[in-house]
């Protein structure tokens, strides 16, 4: 025995590991608080350490624990002795041997001697410490670190201590048995840590090497080729990336948001230009078209033509002079060719050869203005009183520039027609049609002054040759012969004038080319493609009929729930929801996954601590924090998690539970134990993997296997579907019920979702503009692709997936779906988008490339309810994320050869088509608002097609809410409508150029050569062998060779540690065996019921009857409380004896397989025959007794009562393969004794029932 007065012990070993973690806090209570909190620390009672007056006293083993741990922290202690062991040739200095020894790479290194082998690398992995890291019962762990909430930087503030006792450092809480041995030997450095496959410490730094796959060297090489004028130094000083993987991510970014910009640029080169180069946009107008623009048929779009060329008379008539001629006879003219109505001067506009020709000269000796009476107002010719030569020429330059519209067109076919048929003297002279039929056939005349006789002149003003030519090529192209005349180069430019001005006719009309005609086509394919797609979703979407009546189904299914930060409200809703659905409750298990110690925004307690609140979890139950692998960086990977079961009731039904709360190792500081989502879903997937191939499991695993087939009694095995659901969501009662029908009447089915709208619609404008969104996605996205059974995104709220193939052939917990699913090493610009924003997205990307011959599908009469984002920047947070995760989904989809279909008309075009679609986003809101512009702006250029595209768009999705009846979209649509700059146009371009938005977390890439990466993680290198695996008929064997009977968190090793004394909750070993069984009744559970108190048993299908159900207690099993709250907790009734055969309510259920003594059916089993006559016919007690006796261990019940007991045997029995020894050994494993000398008795019975 050692004593120290008080103060001298305080100021000795206030600074030992742990008290000087918390030397502030208990420096400030009383002497008395301070011992009971430094007796919690280091697992000591009063045997240990005792307060006396004056001194406090202490055992020989307590005081070498803590002498042993100020050595350990004696820096000159250290070297002495690392000094005398280098002079030995001891260079080990593991404290194996000496207690004062201590690992070089562990600066808290406990000694082994007395505190067993973990240390902070080797982290302990199963343990009855209550107080362990993020334990449910308090704030505080063995560190005493707090529990951080989800909006603050530092630790939350704590509510109260934890008062359970510390294990930490103990053989409890890392055992030396092989099982759980996870010390490795130490290496003497960093490199030899590496090398020898050592664990580097918390805050030192492991390296791992890992290569560049082909792909990837091939896309880094198109990265750099379109990055490289940005220079690392820029990107470190200016950008302040630091780090070379971030830099990296910077240049991807960079790259993609090039290469969409690309894809926008070929849609807008496709839209608007292809077009026009391939067939620029000719302004000719046929004479149909002209006479189609007259005063009748379209007053407000006159137009008339003179001499070729087109102009506006709609615009011209009313600056017209009116005096002279009325503004309608001016639009008369409208759609006519009013060539007539202007006499030209020769002379004015032809030179001839080029030396002039007489002012006599007229274009035709005919009298063409006779047929325009209106032409004297325009004739202001050499031999009028009025000459004025250059009038024509100032008057067609004045209508070219202000009323200009086209010219007249004529295609080959026409022109050739009418130097065929028509005897016309038309050609084609690059490009343009000119028409000498009646220079040819009248000829010029000469007309002079009224009075005056006509000079002799030559009225012959075009060249021979030149005439010869249109006479010769009339119909077709005269160019090449043109430019191939013998004449002088001034002369051809002279006849090229006079050709123009006074025998133009118009252009050649190519619109009906064959390269016109492709342009148009192609276009037209292309909007054919698209309305095609549309037409198809809207015909998928066009599933009408009654909606399916529940099928009664014996299929089991596993409903995970996993949680973050949501409040108890949401959770409330979600859990309720789920257990009152129209199923079995039987076959469903709530699985919730709590993802850490966190307390959200807005709650007071951690969301494990909610959650076990919600469903009724005995608060001062603290079952061990157990080693399970999870997703993370370097040392990451190892996190520990509690395991609690129970039964949960809600609106009538009451279905089984587990929770697994994930609580972190000790030395978790920021959020203990979270490692998001995706860890949670493969949680559950790696549990069952390993169920389905009997693999090795962790300790954890181990204890949800024994929580699945001992407490709650269903083999892990049996469950062939798990239904995901967020912690907000809430399902209607029907759909997991119409979802499983779909799943057994398609055995290909591996995945398929329901319709998901948003319980918070009217909440806030933003939610008012996704409604219309939700439902358009399912109703025609999820629909259409359902057809092609490729449903690309199963959301991650409300999905159910098969986790097996009746043929027990494994698909979501297959191997390539865990390996590709549990990838740890997210460090690329592209993986980080598909793991870390749109891991839902990608497990269905995932089972699509695996199993592309099974099917994820949509089914429309499966509903549920999920909470919307209701501000705008939580909303921009998750569309960056859809979108991003999107596109990298897509392109991961676009590699998969076997998806559905073939060519244009397979999934895999689909995928491209939404691929560029949600690449093309914002030039399609662009190509929208200049559409709108166009209409606005009465242009009269407005595509019809793309107006026509639009309307079959919104046409034929408006129809789809009209045929379901929901009327009330018609108004969402237009929130929708209003919204579509923001969701397709802004926060597009946000989500691009945002794509590397990340928190890097600790871990950093150094790129290395021959195109390998150096992976360096702050956290330490993880070491695989640091989670100890058995399978679990390894450790069933193992129970059996030791005779325990305890849940793995109990089992910590074959030696007790003498200072350690409590058990698990739910494995302790104790005396108790009272002779009566102890009453439950509603009266004691208040939670359960208030409103009724009659007591529903479990036996059959949970329908109750009046009066109490019986608890018996387990044999060898601990005390059972009264169940409280809403839910009967395992640990209320478990009992040991639950590890080997006995269910969730072995105590008052039959026999199950004789494994075990007294060990009880599961909670699904028959009723033994020795309550069937104490029990009605629903399974309750009749009437409310205290309790009525039992058989006594070592006696045996009465002949009457075994002969009941041999008729319930054989009645579950078959008897084809029943033999009396199996019916001997079941009484036996039911008596909990030997038959003795009733053996004879019992031989003859079973003769008698079966005779």
């Amino acid at each position: 025995m050692v004593s120290l007065e008080n103060n001298e012990w305080w100021d000795r070993y206030k600074e030992c590991d742990p008290i000087a973690s918390d030397v502030v806090r208990l420096s400030l209570i009383s002497w008395q608080e301070r011992i009971e909190g430094i007796k919690n620390m280091m697992d000591w009672d009063n045997h240990d350490i005792m307060l006396g007056n004056y001194k406090i006293f202490m055992n020989d083993a307590a005081f070498r624990q803590l002498e042993d741990r100020l050595r350990a922290a004696d820096g000159d202690e250290q070297r002495r002795y690392q000094e005398k062991a280098a002079v030995q040739g001891t260079a080990e200095t593991f404290a194996g041997n000496d207690p004062y020894g201590m690992p070089h790479q562990s600066p808290t290194f406990y000694p082994a001697g007395a505190h067993g082998n973990s240390s902070e690398i080797g982290l302990p992995l199963v343990s009855h410490a209550a107080g362990q890291a993020g334990h449910i019962g308090g704030y505080f762990d063995d560190d005493r670190k707090t529990v951080m909430t989800d909006t603050e930087g530092g630790y939350g503030s704590p509510m109260h201590e934890s008062e359970s006792k510390s294990y930490l450092g103990t053989d409890r809480y890392a055992p030396s048995r092989n099982m759980f041995d996870s010390t490795g030997k130490p290496a003497d450095s960093e490199k030899d840590a590496l090398t020898e496959g050592a664990q580097p410490g918390r805050g030192e730094v492991a390296e791992e090497v890992v290569g560049e796959s082909s792909l990837r060297k091939k896309w880094l090489l198109l990265v750099w080729a379109l990055t490289f004028y940005v220079p690392n130094f820029l990107l470190a000083w200016i950008g302040r990336m630091k780090r070379p993987d971030v830099r990296l991510a910077w240049r991807e970014k960079l790259a993609i948001n090039i290469v969409i910009w690309f894809c926008c640029g070929i849609a807008v080169f496709v839209i608007a230009i292809m077009g026009n180069l391939i067939c620029p946009k000719e302004f000719v107008f046929s004479a149909n078209e002209l006479s189609s623009h007259s005063f009748s048929s379209n007053a407000n779009n006159m137009l008339v033509a003179i001499r070729g060329e087109v102009f506006d008379l709609t615009s011209f008539a009313p600056v017209h002079y009116p005096s002279v001629v009325p503004t309608k006879a001016v639009q008369s003219y409208g759609g006519t060719d009013a060539t007539n109505l202007f006499p030209v001067q020769v002379s004015a506009l032809c030179s001839g050869n080029g030396n002039g020709i007489s002012d006599w000269i007229i274009l035709s000796g005919a009298n063409t203005t006779s047929l325009e009476p209106n032409s004297v107002y325009h004739d202001f010719r050499a031999f009028t009183s009025d000459a004025r030569p250059d009038w024509y020429f100032e008057q067609m330059y004045y209508l070219r520039y202000n009323y200009r519209r086209g010219f007249m067109g004529k295609t080959p076919k026409e022109i050739q027609s009418l130097a065929r048929n028509g005897r016309k003297s038309i050609a084609i002279l690059d490009g343009s049609v000119y028409d000498l039929t009646d220079y040819i056939t009248v000829g010029p005349g000469i007309r002079t002054p009224t009075g005056t006789s006509p000079p002799s002149v030559d009225s012959q003003f075009m060249s021979p040759d030149i005439v010869q030519l249109f006479q010769q090529g009339a119909g077709g192209d005269v160019t090449d012969k043109f430019n191939a005349l013998n004449m002088d180069r001034n002369v051809k430019q002279a006849q090229r004038i006079c050709l123009r001005n006074l025998f133009f006719a118009g252009k050649v009309d190519n619109r009906q080319s064959a390269q016109c005609q492709f342009a148009q086509y192609i276009l037209l394919i292309f909007s054919i493609m698209m309305v095609s797609i549309i037409g198809f979703k809207f015909l998928a979407a066009l599933q009408f009929g009654k909606a399916r009546q529940p099928e009664d189904h014996e299929k089991f299914v596993i409903i995970q729930i996993p949680c973050y930060t949501e409040g108890e409200e949401s959770l409330r809703r979600a859990i309720d929801s789920v257990t009152q659905l129209k199923y079995d409750d039987k076959r469903k298990l709530l699985f919730v996954v709590c993802d850490g110690m966190i307390i959200g925004s807005g709650n007071d307690r951690p969301t494990p601590r909610i959650v076990l609140d919600i469903l009724g979890s005995d608060p001062n139950q603290n079952p061990e924090a157990l080693s399970i692998l999870s997703l993370g960086e370097g040392a990451k990977q190892h996190n520990m998690a509690k395991v609690y079961s129970g039964l949960y009731e809600s609106g009538g039904h009451v279905v089984p539970y587990i929770v697994l709360a994930k609580c972190g190792t000790p030395t978790e500081r920021s959020r203990p134990g979270n490692r998001g989502k995706r860890d949670s879903q493969m949680m559950l997937m790696r549990l069952f993997n390993r169920v389905h191939f009997d693999a090795p499991m962790s300790p954890c695993e181990l204890e949800l296997y024994h929580q699945i087939k001992n407490v709650i009694g269903v083999n892990p095995a049996f469950y062939e579907y798990v239904l995901m659901i967020d912690a907000d969501t809430t399902v209607d009662k029907f759909s997991l019920n119409r979802m499983i029908s779909a799943m057994m009447h398609d055995q290909r089915i591996v995945g398929l979702c329901g319709e998901t709208s948003l319980a918070n619609a009217k909440h806030s404008w933003t939610t008012m503009m996704q409604v219309y969104e939700y439902f358009i996605s399912h109703h025609l996205s999820k629909a259409f692709e359902s057809l092609f059974g490729s449903v690309t995104c199963l959301p991650g709220c409300f999905t159910l997936y098969r986790l097996r193939t009746s043929e027990h052939k494994p698909l979501l917990v297959s191997n390539q779906i865990i390996d590709a699913y549990s990838v740890n090493r997210v460090d690329t610009l592209h993986m980080k988008n598909l793991l870390h924003l749109g891991e839902d997205r990608y497990l269905t990307t995932l089972l699509l490339k695996t199993f592309p011959t099974f099917k994820t599908t949509f089914i429309q009469d499966a509903f549920a309810k999920t909470i919307a984002p209701d501000e705008w920047k939580i909303l921009l947070s998750q569309r960056r994320r859809w979108i991003n995760s999107t596109i990298h989904n897509l392109a991961e989809l676009l590699m998969i050869e076997r998806l559905c279909g073939f060519c244009c008309f397979s999934m895999r075009f689909v995928v491209f088509i939404d691929l560029f679609s949600t690449l093309i986003q914002p030039v399609t809101v662009a190509y929208l608002a200049y559409l709108l512009y166009l209409v606005g702006s009465k242009s009269g250029l407005v595509p019809t097609t793309s107006i026509i595209m639009i309307a079959a768009i919104y046409g034929l999705q408006a129809l789809i809410f009209v045929f379901h009846r929901k009327f009330e979209h018609i108004g969402w649509m237009f929130f929708y409508l209003l919204a579509i700059p923001i969701f397709s146009f802004l926060i597009p371009i946000y989500s691009f150029w945002k794509m590397d938005d990340f928190s890097w977390g600790n871990t950093r890439v150094v790129l290395g050569e021959a195109g390998k990466k150096l992976v360096i993680h702050d956290e330490g290198k993880f070491d695989p062998s640091s989670i100890p695996l058995k399978t679990w008929q390894e450790y069933e064997n193992e129970l059996w060779e030791r005779g325990s009977n305890q849940s793995i968190g109990s089992i910590i090793a074959d030696k007790r540690n003498a200072s350690a004394k409590e058990a698990s909750l739910y494995g302790q070993e104790t005396s108790y065996d009272p002779p009566v069984m102890m009453p439950y009744s509603r009266t004691h559970s208040p939670g359960l019921n208030e409103q009724n108190h009659d007591a529903r048993s479990l036996l059959s299908g949970y329908q109750g009857g009046g009066g109490s159900v019986m608890l018996m207690p387990p044999g060898n099993g601990g005390y059972m409380d009264p169940m409280a709250g809403r839910a009967m907790s395992v640990h209320s009734f478990g009992g040991p004896q639950a590890m080997m055969g006995g269910g969730m309510a072995n105590s008052f259920m039959g026999p199950n397989n004789g494994m075990m003594p007294m060990g009880m059916g599961s909670m699904y089993g028959p009723v033994p025959g020795f309550m069937q006559g104490q029990l009605g016919d629903n399974g309750s007690r009749r009437g409310s007794g205290a309790g009525f006796p039992i058989p006594n261990r070592g006696g045996l019940p009465s002949d009457e009562q075994i002969i009941a007991d041999i008729q319930a045997v054989l009645a579950r029995a078959d008897l084809n393969t029943i033999t009396k020894k199996g019916v001997r050994q079941e009484l036996e494993a039911m008596y909990a004794t030997e038959l003795g000398d009733k053996k004879a008795f019992v031989n003859q019975a079973i003769e008698d029932q079966l005779g």
